[in-house]
């Protein structure tokens, strides 16, 4: 990276490479639920909040090709569609969250 003719756009790619390796796999694993407590997949609400402060609800797709939206892996865990997964990680500054047991907040927009 010191060898680049432009150091600081190595850098910046350097570490836009590191962060995308968090979630280059778009699988977020499920946390353990408290002792006592399952978590209810029917209930598992995936929020982004955008880098400019919007929030949207990502609904599951359970379509054969899941292009858009998320779904339960084999091993239990959220799997980020194709095109969901890309839109998040061209946005450095967006977040992701998982909710569970709660039904869906209606007046957040959803995709």
């Amino acid at each position: 990276m010191t060898e680049e003719p432009d150091f600081a756009q190595a850098l910046k790619g350097g570490l836009a490479s590191i962060a995308g390796q968090i979630i280059d796999s778009c699988t977020l694993a499920i946390p353990v639920p408290p002792e006592g407590k399952v978590i209810n997949r029917e209930n598992t609400n995936l929020i982004v909040t955008r880098g400019n402060g919007e929030t949207v609800v990502i609904l599951p797709d359970n379509q054969a090709d899941c292009s858009e939206g998320w779904r339960f892996n084999d091993a239990g865990d959220v799997q980020l569609c194709a095109a969901s997964c890309e839109e998040i990680r061209l946005d450095e500054k967006a977040t992701v969250q998982l909710t569970f047991g709660c039904g869906i907040d209606q007046s957040v927009p959803m995709r």
